[in-house]
């Protein structure tokens, strides 16, 4: 776990900050679904599917938060 800086220097360190960590949840989950598929059996697509929607929106619901985080992350206005 990567702990946010208190404040941003600049608006664009901020952006870069919590783009990374988006990309980090997103390899996090695209780990977590193939391996998902990895296990689903080809005659059960429907089962597989159903086993992967959960993973899909709890990376989502992460992706919200981080997106949270980096709208109320404090820059300078000057």
């Amino acid at each position: 776990m990567v702990l946010a800086p208190s404040q941003f220097g600049t608006a664009a360190e901020r952006d870069a900050f919590y783009a990374r960590r988006a990309d980090e949840v997103r390899r996090n989950f695209e780990e977590r679904i193939a391996t998902t598929r990895r296990s689903c059996t080809p005659s059960a697509p429907a089962v597989c599917a159903d086993a992967v929607k959960p993973l899909e929106a709890q990376r989502e619901d992460e992706l919200r938060q981080v997106e949270q985080l980096r709208l109320a992350a404090p820059v300078p206005t000057t």
